[in-house]
């Protein structure tokens, strides 16, 4: 394909490739993700789309695979680039650069930053890779979007060769305050190419405020306009809130570039179906069952030190120590998700989580009654949601988080039923959810009194709370983010100053 008119450019494939006999089969992702068929959706009929991925070869001249593919799957049809990558220039790219050097100030946490020159050249050379593999099978105008931060170098590049695309960027993560950002030795090659979008997209309206303080304090943009933050998102006196949000920016060398904030829903009638179903009511009967009359306090995170696995442990600890009557009646199902083997900061959070859950059970643990139940290791989705719906309390406090879907996949679950949701105020769905019982994770007395609340709040109180949050999140799906980031893309091609051809020194700049 040589003239596709809208790509999306995100590091994992539509679908998974297995091989099975001789034949290849495309199967959905086994962990859950309502961002990937809500993405492949996107290409309506007559769309001539085509979608940009990454694949492990040994051999990047002559990888052992077809490059191009065309899949057809349960009535969706995607045409798909895979760009070549041999297990070094991923480990470089992704598990050291990206995960040790990007994701450390991303999260606010710069005193795991590590990093290597050589590891930044990789990573400069991996986005050029993907740019050219656009640049080729795109056309002159196409829209282009661009996902997540292991990728912000390609719309620079991808500006310089095709000046009249439309090209949008999605942020995954928080974008970090201007002092922490400007820690990063390659801040104007990140910012420089993100200016050369279009419309830069963010969860939320912090975020987008972090990046414009960036882009003027760091790069020379200026503020074209600003406007109150929406409605959905003003929340009084919590960590991420703001009232007033800069909706776009200017800059000498890259024109006008559109901001907005669009917060990714999730799958709610997939969600739907599951808890509908017969084999569902049997999973929750039977963790009930096993779990018997007590409180079941849940936990469901990928293991990283940015979700505050041991502020949590420590706090529930604190709550078997000082709520002597609530030993026995309470239990706490930690379920962490094994991270990639190969990034080494997550080692020691796993250590440390072994030894406190180990100390806890070892304290308080009854010959009928274990205070934590501990899993490490991946769960179904349909797993996950029978979880859900055998819980009285969700415990989500990360210390930094982009958004989080476990919150809001939660409260879909749940159905306006008399849940708790406990849900720290640096989590990016704290100012859409904030009928939640907020806690600070980084504050001790916080999170004791958030726990607290929690099993102690009213019946009627915990309903409604539920309830208002359920309409919150059925209001937003995750088809709902695309179609709205997809059509403020196509706007920010008609505000002025947007002409390509206004964009001085767009072509000559290099990311190298």
């Amino acid at each position: 394909m040589k003239d596709a008119s809208l790509i999306i450019v995100y590091h994992r494939e539509p679908w998974e490739e297995h091989v099975v006999a001789g034949s290849t089969q495309w199967r959905d992702h086994r962990s859950p993700n309502g961002i990937i068929p809500t993405l492949r959706s996107a290409f309506g009929p007559g769309e001539h789309g085509l979608w940009v991925a990454w694949k492990k070869a040994k051999d990047v001249a002559h990888p052992a695979f077809e490059t191009d593919v065309s899949i057809t799957r349960d009535g969706t049809s995607v045409a798909v680039h895979r760009v070549p990558l041999t297990s070094d220039e991923v480990d470089l790219f992704y598990y050291q650069f990206s995960k040790e050097a990007l994701w450390p100030i991303i999260f606010a946490f710069p005193g795991k930053l590590s990093f290597d020159e050589a590891h930044f050249r990789n990573y400069v050379a991996v986005n050029r890779r993907f740019a050219e593999a656009v640049a080729a099978r795109a056309r002159p105008d196409a829209r282009i979007w661009i996902h997540d931060y292991n990728l912000w170098l390609v719309p620079g590049m991808l500006r310089a060769m095709l000046p009249r695309a439309r090209i949008g960027f999605f942020h995954h993560t928080p974008f970090p305050s201007a002092d922490v950002f400007a820690i990063l030795p390659w801040r104007q090659q990140i910012l420089s190419s993100l200016l050369d979008c279009d419309l830069v997209g963010f969860h939320i309206p912090r975020y987008q405020e972090n990046f414009a303080d960036c882009a003027c304090n760091l790069s020379g943009a200026s503020r074209l306009a600003r406007a109150a933050a929406p409605s959905k998102f003003l929340v009084t006196g919590a960590a991420l809130a703001t009232s007033v949000v800069t909706t776009a920016l200017d800059h000498p060398l890259h024109g006008r570039v559109q901001l907005g904030s669009f917060p990714v829903g999730i799958d709610v009638q997939a969600l739907d179906r599951i808890v509908d179903s017969a084999e569902h009511r049997a999973r929750v009967a039977a963790i009930r069952a096993e779990i018997r009359d007590r409180r079941l306090i849940l936990s469901v995170e990928r293991l990283d030190y940015i979700k505050g696995p041991v502020e949590k442990l420590l706090a529930y600890e604190r709550l078997l120590e000082t709520m002597a009557e609530q030993r026995e009646k309470v239990v706490f199902v930690n379920i962490l998700t094994p991270p990639a083997d190969q990034i080494d900061a997550y080692k020691a959070v796993r250590k440390e989580v072994d030894n406190i859950v180990g100390r806890i059970n070892g304290r308080f643990s009854t010959l009928s009654w274990t205070p934590v139940r501990y899993f490490y290791k991946p769960f179904s989705y349909t797993d996950v949601v029978a979880w859900y719906d055998a819980a009285s309390i969700a415990w989500i406090t990360p210390l930094r988080d982009g958004l989080n879907l476990v919150a809001k996949e939660f409260v879909a679950t749940c159905r306006g039923s008399q849940r708790a949701l406990i849900l720290s105020e640096f989590a990016g769905a704290h100012v859409e959810l904030r009928h939640s019982i907020s806690a600070n994770p980084y504050s001790p007395a916080s999170m004791d009194a958030a726990l607290r609340r929690a099993l102690c709040m009213p019946a009627d109180e915990r309903q409604a709370h539920m309830i208002e949050m359920d309409r919150i999140v059925r209001g937003y799906p995750v088809r709902r983010w695309a179609d709205d980031f997809l059509s403020a893309l196509g706007e920010s091609a008609e505000q002025p100053g947007r002409n390509p051809l206004a964009r001085p020194g767009s072509q000559q700049r290099s990311l190298a």
